[in-house]
């Protein structure tokens, strides 16, 4: 406009205003545009990370499709999120030997890849009187053994030398029962002793190790001993009304085989659906919004108790780890988890704002909160989970009907300490060092991380990784009457090693490229509104450069007209006027 208009041009007003207006552009494109651009990728961002199976047509929003899997996600096009369980067994190398004493040698065997497809079906969305969207839903999985991804020659079906899980548990249950001796319990102690005995001729004692199939350890079995004594000694199912079902560490009983539709040759384990609610953050599990189980037998539903002391313990809370929503919070932040195998919610952080590249995009990784493991007499707020061992091992005995059960990160990772002081006892010697072999803890291979897109909350890459351990003393079948039984009298007290399995998940090809690609644009944007940025400003301190000649001219030639009236040349004040040029 100015450029239009000569007298303009002259008028150092006119460049002062493009001045002011090329900064105000230039810093409202700095300091507001890359604001208003965050907030509304944040709201794009928030958008996909919603559960709506009703947005784009029909197909359902990126964090619905990842989460509902099955033939909802095949009809959306290719799999956003590939699913795996890694199962490592320790296999005791010389049982006979620790049986009369020595350090169980352990053998890890693995790993067995299973391919683990999960489908979220009787989706019912709700509306809470409070406002609130939920949704109900069952989850169906199921785990196809990937052979090429597994150990060499691996299979479902091979066995492993491990502790018999059942012995444990008929030591932990009779234990009650004897104590309270009455002429019916010395007799139902008596008939399960004679049928051990008959079970085990060359001693009870050789009960402590079996051979379980891989598929066992991991899914869950019927037990045969359990199964011969609740048949040998049908009383014993009165007074403990026990099942031969053995969980597995992957928490799946109650197996079934099907065909594959697609690979009949591979090797498929099916789970019965479990129910869930609220994915992105848990409000119920399984029909339960606060945590119970089973301390003792018999067990019902109307028997169950609350695993840990508080009402704010036993509630259900925290995300199920694949999505924490739009906008996670800042490097260094918390997020929260619920863990099916430790019945409680567990706290990840980001320590020092760590950041990964996965396939190309920036994520923020989580691990386990230290403190989190820590032994109570360490941390004294822990004494709420009871976990009065070592540093680094949960305990949920109270969950497993006295068997002494517990969990840690695999291979002792980050265990400090022994039992002594405990219950449990065991001298002071640290629990690594009871154990030989296979049993060296790397964080890289034993830690649990959850690698985590800032912006749309969604898990890029996780893995969860838990070890079962028993605790291996001597135990005292009965007491109280002449048919005691010690059983493994001559063991030394260890923390038996019985298998770690990893639970994890991955954006796939498809997914990070969506996100990239979404990324992507983001960043042009961003790079156009810097650039703008910088030529307000640039175009800014040009006026006001423009503006700052102007006035010096006009001050220049107002000082020569001012010269011409005082006597000065008419020919040099012809020269600085419009037109004016040269003479002839």
């Amino acid at each position: 406009f100015c450029q239009q208009r000569r007298a303009m041009v002259r008028a150092p007003a006119c460049w002062l205003a493009l001045a002011v207006a090329g900064v105000a552009v230039g810093v409202g494109s700095l300091a507001w545009g890359p604001r208003a651009l965050h907030g509304y990728a944040s709201s794009q961002a928030a958008r996909e990370a919603a559960l709506d199976a009703d947005a784009h047509g029909g197909a359902g929003t990126f964090a619905y499709r990842a989460w509902v899997g099955g033939e909802a996600a095949r009809r959306a096009g290719a799999p956003l999120a590939e699913t795996w369980l890694k199962g490592y067994y320790f296999d005791v190398t010389n049982p006979l030997a620790v049986l009369r004493g020595a350090k169980p040698i352990l053998a890890e065997r693995g790993p067995y890849y299973f391919r683990w497809v999960k489908e979220q079906r009787d989706v019912v969305w709700r509306r809470d009187p409070d406002g609130r969207r939920r949704v109900a839903f069952r989850t169906y999985e199921t785990f196809h053994l990937d052979a090429n991804r597994s150990v060499v020659g691996a299979s479902i079906h091979d066995n492993v030398t491990t502790v018999n899980v059942a012995a444990l548990a008929l030591a932990a249950l009779l234990r009650p029962l004897a104590a309270d001796l009455g002429p019916e319990a010395e007799g139902i102690v008596a008939a399960v002793v004679d049928e051990l005995q008959a079970a085990f001729p060359g001693g009870v004692e050789q009960m402590l190790f079996v051979n379980r199939t891989v598929s066992d350890l991991t899914f869950g079995y019927d037990d045969p001993l359990i199964t011969r004594l609740l048949d040998a000694v049908p009383a014993l199912a009165a007074v403990l009304p026990l099942g031969p079902g053995i969980p597995g560490l992957a928490g799946h009983t109650n197996m079934t085989a099907p065909p594959s539709e697609t690979d009949p040759t591979s090797e498929v384990y099916a789970a019965l659906p479990g129910d869930g609610d609220a994915p992105a953050n848990y409000t119920q599990w399984k029909g339960y919004d606060h945590i119970e189980c089973c301390a003792s037998l018999p067990c019902a539903r109307d028997t169950q108790q609350p695993i840990w002391p508080t009402e704010e313990q036993n509630a259900i809370r925290g995300s199920d780890g694949t999505m924490f929503g739009a906008g996670v919070p800042a490097p260094g932040s918390e997020l929260s988890t619920w863990v099916e195998e430790t019945n409680r919610t567990t706290i990840l952080e980001n320590v020092g704002g760590l950041r990964v590249d996965v396939g190309g995009v920036a994520a923020l990784r989580y691990t386990v909160k230290h403190s989190e493991f820590i032994s109570a007499s360490i941390n004294p707020a822990n004494a709420k989970w009871y976990m009065y061992g070592p540093s680094g091992v949960l305990n949920v005995t109270r969950c497993s009907l006295g068997v002494p059960l517990f969990l840690s990160k695999p291979h002792f990772l980050d265990v400090h300490g022994a039992f002594n002081g405990t219950e449990l006892g065991g001298g002071q010697e640290p629990l690594l060092s009871r154990v030989e072999g296979d049993v060296q803890p790397n964080r890289d291979e034993h830690d649990t991380r959850l690698d985590v897109e800032p912006l749309s909350g969604a898990t890029l890459h996780g893995a969860q990784r838990l070890q079962a351990n028993l605790w291996l003393a001597p135990q005292v079948l009965a007491t109280g009457d002449e048919r005691n039984v010690t059983l493994f009298g001559n063991c030394s007290p260890a923390l038996m090693p019985i298998m770690w399995i990893e639970k994890g998940g991955a954006a796939t090809d498809t997914a990070l490229e969506t996100l990239r690609s979404k990324l992507r644009t983001l960043s042009l944007a961003r790079h156009v509104l810097l650039a703008l940025g910088l030529l307000g400003c640039g175009a800014g301190v040009g006026f006001v450069g423009g503006a700052t000649t102007m006035w010096r001219a006009r001050r220049r030639r107002g000082d020569e007209a001012a010269g011409v009236a005082n006597g000065g040349s008419l020919e040099e004040a012809l020269l600085l006027q419009p037109g004016g040029g040269s003479p002839a």
